[in-house]
């Protein structure tokens, strides 16, 4: 990454005043089309009118030095973005421009400069409890957590009762909040509270959070009972009824068809998946923990863990099957940690050798009707048949694929949760994937999943 007093020094060496920001739109397009920016991380100077900004290319070393210090400081890694933090810098450097004028004055005031960083973080950064509108089931259900989020349904937000540690909100905000639910056709509401974070960082991962928590709903509560429709309120959802009208003749149409999240559950039976999955609940709880406080004795494990959930939630959102199976069998690569589509291949078919023993050439169980590596290389070259073009994602159908691919990610993840959760008590446990994989092949007759 290097000398972080170079990395300060080239990055104020680069600091100049513009008299004119130039357009893109202004430039000879073949001329305009691979000019980069001009300038980075740009001031308007209200006395001058010049523009005072980081002359590229050197202005890379602002970005840079921000990779720096989130590298070496994890609570401004997780408390502000890289652009955040960049930006701080600029207006830091921009402040302190007199005294880094040489290589030794840049070397010499590092510790300031530093200090200054962490200071602006200390005074900008807050802990806050978010309320995010989310859908899950109509019927009202008890509250429930999956690590540090909340699920509250809105009887209990309205009446009161919600037993929140910090309070009722303020009456504004209880307005606004009902009138999101009512926009959305929402009944639940997600609390979680995110710690020492700027403010449009702390929202970023409490929203992620809840995407996680969400997704770790979903392999409980399955297609089939209406789980593909939970979501975050706040994020790309459908509305509760389709309004649009299909005219098959002259006076016969139709149209209003409910869509609702979870329609095929009541609230007890919501209830009592959740108690049946209590262990599943609890282990997956500690991954979503682990996520928002990068805190872990297994970090890397679990990060992948909630980076595959994500995906998972994100292909069973998806309608389209061709869309859907590039997600699901990018959830798959996120949970085993591949680094190409060959990866992926042995990586999958390692993973079931360890799980039930079959080599490539056994054939799998009934009904898929394909030795494993048939499966697998079906599985795996769908996906790069759709990102490379040979198979339409709007034409063409991966229905198929798509069931095999819900099957599989969603059996991984739940034998990934329960035995990383059994893993994380060994004393010796390593937080690597294929020191993992090699204690799961040992202990696969001791664990058991959903």
């Amino acid at each position: 990454m290097g000398d972080p007093e170079f990395l300060l020094y080239k990055a104020a060496q680069s600091l100049k005043s513009f008299g004119k920001a130039y357009d893109l739109l202004e430039q000879k397009i073949e001329e305009g089309f691979w000019r980069p920016n001009r300038f980075e991380y740009a001031v308007l100077d209200h006395i001058s009118g010049n523009v005072i900004g980081f002359e590229e290319p050197n202005g890379q070393f602002v970005a840079r030095i921000s990779d720096y210090i989130r590298k070496n400081n994890e609570e401004i890694r997780k408390g502000a973005t890289k652009k955040e933090i960049a930006k701080q810098i600029s207006y830091t450097i921009m402040e302190m421009y007199e005294f880094l004028k040489t290589r030794d004055d840049c070397k010499k005031n590092w510790p300031i400069f530093i200090d200054k960083i962490e200071q602006w973080f200390g005074q900008a950064s807050y802990d806050i409890v978010h309320y995010i509108p989310c859908i899950l089931v109509p019927d009202y259900a008890q509250t429930f957590f999956l690590g540090p989020v909340q699920f509250v349904h809105i009887k209990d937000i309205f009446d009161g009762s919600q037993g929140l540690p910090h309070g009722p909100l303020p009456e504004a905000n209880r307005e606004t909040l009902r009138r999101a639910l009512e926009e959305n056709s929402a009944c639940w509401v997600a609390k979680v509270e995110i710690t020492k974070c700027l403010e449009y960082r702390s929202l970023e991962l409490a929203n992620l959070a809840v995407d996680i928590a969400i997704g770790a709903l979903k392999l409980v509560v399955t297609r089939k009972d209406g789980g593909s429709g939970m979501a975050r309120a706040t994020a790309r959802t459908l509305s509760k009824w389709d309004g649009s009208v299909a005219l098959y003749a002259p006076g016969r149409a139709k149209g209003l068809t409910e869509r609702s999240a979870g329609n095929f559950l009541s609230g007890h039976e919501f209830s009592k998946y959740l108690f049946e999955s209590k262990q599943f609940i609890i282990n997956a709880g500690a991954s979503i923990s682990a996520f928002i406080s990068g805190k872990d004795p297994l970090s890397n494990l679990r990060q992948a863990w909630c980076d595959s959930v994500y995906w998972y939630h994100e292909g069973t959102s998806e309608h389209l099957t061709t869309v859907s199976v590039v997600k699901l069998e990018t959830a798959i690569e996120a949970l085993l940690r591949t680094k190409s589509s060959r990866g992926s291949e042995e990586r999958i078919k390692s993973i079931i050798k360890k799980i039930t023993g079959l080599d490539s050439t056994d054939m799998a169980p009934d009904p898929i009707g394909k030795t494993v590596k048939e499966y697998v290389k079906s599985l795996v070259a769908a996906r790069s048949r759709i990102l490379h073009g040979t198979l339409s994602p709007l034409i063409d159908d991966a229905e198929e694929e798509e069931e095999h691919l819900i099957w599989l990610s969603r059996k991984l993840l739940l034998i990934f949760s329960h035995s990383v959760g059994q893993y994380s008590k060994e004393i010796n446990a390593i937080d690597c994937i294929d020191e993992y994989l090699i204690w799961l092949e040992s202990n696969k007759h001791n664990i058991t999943f959903y």
